[in-house]
């Protein structure tokens, strides 16, 4: 995941954008989401997936001793889900694409707020399988790849 910040574009439209994207994803035999068959290692993965992380924000848009929204607050460790749609490719030799570009505005509205600063501290992004029926967020989701180093 990569995220950036978005300042003043206009003024009103402070954001946080959500880049994700992970390649060569592949079904399981239990799994209904999938589209065309490979040369090997199965067919490419067509449902969503869900990229998750833990986020705490400290911002200046609380209301406090009754002076409006002007005090320090820090909101407990909340999850911050990304459904992420997966579309198969047309080499045999890798499985689909599954990418999302979007704004953390538009995951949970209110979120970033124009003129007012904000920390965000975040937790390990895990991104989890959409469960036998491909659907973001479903309950028999399994971890599908989490945030560390890779070496071959």
């Amino acid at each position: 995941m990569l995220y950036r910040v978005r300042v003043n574009t206009p003024p009103s439209s402070n954001d946080v954008l959500i880049d994700v994207s992970t390649t060569d994803v592949r079904c399981t035999p239990a799994e209904s989401a999938c589209g065309s068959a490979n040369a090997a290692a199965g067919s490419d993965y067509t449902g969503q997936l869900q990229a998750t992380e833990s986020v705490r924000i400290t911002d200046r848009f609380n209301y406090g001793g009754g002076q409006g929204p002007t005090e320090q607050g820090t909101v407990s460790d909340t999850s911050f889900p990304v459904a992420v749609p997966c579309a198969a490719t047309a080499d045999t030799s890798i499985g689909s694409t599954c990418a999302i570009s979007t704004s953390a505005n538009a995951i949970v509205p209110g979120s970033v707020q124009t003129g007012n600063r904000a920390i965000w501290q975040f937790g390990q992004v895990q991104v989890y399988d959409g469960g036998p029926n491909g659907v973001a967020g479903a309950k028999d989701a399994t971890l599908f790849e989490d945030q560390g180093v890779f070496a071959p």
